[in-house]
């Protein structure tokens, strides 16, 4: 049996294990928005409206003709917006709502996603309705958004040169099935980027995932990337790490026990023995390994995620409602549990994409 040190100092232990380098990216520009989550409203809030399709995913609205690809063609030539969902406000029992979105402009022969640039825009619904006209803006700076009532909100954006910053609160507006407010942009404001929602993405073969809308979400709480976190395995506490996570292994493992089947490819070393880290990879090939390490100090304190309930981090979805931990994404599911580290597949995501509109012009790269 191979037996290794690793060190978790800087949260480089999959590092380590991996040989892979996390990606760095600029820390994003921070966006405010004026709601409480739907899992914690206080008692006196008014519950949400009711209506039809109340729980109507934001991928099964005319939006999600790009959500596939989270890549949209911009007003300027030969330029795209990459992009991810920064806050999801799409509620297709209001009048108004929107969608927060951060990503960076690039093409196919650029950098498109490092994280430089960072642009956000919002995009408006009215119920199901995307609003295409006017065509969302792109801005630089942090912005809050707060809801006035059903048929308002006031965005404020803010600007910052030479050390001192200003704001402009612009109120948008339904008025007789028209978006308003855009015509009190402040000026630095109104010859920015527009996406082009006149032109869809490129193709993708990867497989549709879920977002939710403002009132219903799949999963019980979201936690943030870039950190460890720990929780319960039945009765074993085990940690997951999304500090280096960069999408294509996920490293967790236990730093008291040795609760998983040895996995290292060699069967004669692995035959009845067990192992404290699980290797879980989200692209090819599709595999779970283990391995053995010990650790140079006590256990360690992170964050607990919430035990008997669902939680998303990035794209991951780990489901703790039974002694059995399954952890997934749209494409590679796996179980970890007491003796059991192994691969499951992913029900085939059925997805109503009536909505999408059939008259776009096709990608050009």
């Amino acid at each position: 049996m191979r037996l290794h040190r690793i060190f978790l100092a800087g949260f480089a232990m999959a590092l380590a294990l991996t040989g892979c380098a996390s990606n760095e990216t600029d820390a994003p520009t921070e966006v405010t928005v004026g709601r409480v989550p739907s899992a914690t409203l206080p008692p006196t809030t008014r519950p949400p409206v009711q209506c039809e399709n109340q729980n109507l995913d934001l991928m099964e609205t005319a939006f999600g003709a790009w959500l596939g690809s989270q890549i949209i063609p911009t007003d300027q030539p030969g330029t795209s917006y990459y992009f991810t969902v920064a806050d999801n406000q799409f509620n297709p029992c209001s009048d108004l709502s929107w969608v927060m979105l951060s990503g960076t402009n690039g093409n196919a022969g650029q950098d498109d996603g490092n994280g430089n640039g960072l642009v956000h825009a919002l995009v408006f619904f009215t119920g199901e309705d995307l609003f295409t006209d006017p065509a969302p803006r792109q801005f630089k700076e942090a912005a809050s958004v707060e809801r006035i009532d059903d048929r308002s909100i006031t965005v404020t954006y803010r600007r910052t040169a030479e050390s001192v910053t200003e704001e402009h609160p612009v109120d948008y507006r339904l008025d007789d099935g028209r978006l308003l407010g855009e015509e009190r942009l402040p000026a630095e404001q109104r010859d920015n980027v527009r996406l082009d929602l006149t032109r869809v993405g490129p193709p993708t073969e990867d497989p549709p995932r879920l977002f939710g809308n403002a009132n219903y979400r799949p999963w019980d709480q979201e936690f943030p990337m870039g950190r460890q976190y720990s929780l319960m395995m039945g009765e074993k506490k085990i940690a997951c790490d999304f500090a280096t996570f960069n999408g294509m292994q996920l490293v967790c493992y236990s730093e008291t026990a040795l609760p998983w089947p040895l996995k290292t490819g060699d069967r004669e070393a692995d035959a009845g023995s067990m192992a404290n880290i699980a290797l879980l990879n989200f692209q090819d090939p599709g595999e779970v390994r283990t391995d053995v390490g010990t650790f140079p100090s006590q256990e360690s304190t992170f964050e607990m995620l919430p035990d008997a309930s669902v939680t998303r981090i990035g794209d991951i979805i780990i489901d703790t409602r039974s002694d059995v931990v399954k952890i997934h994404d749209a494409n590679r599911a796996y179980l970890l549990g007491e003796g059991i580290a192994e691969t499951l597949g992913v029900p085939t995501l059925q997805l109503d994409t009536s909505r999408y509109p059939q008259d776009l012009i096709p990608w050009e790269g």
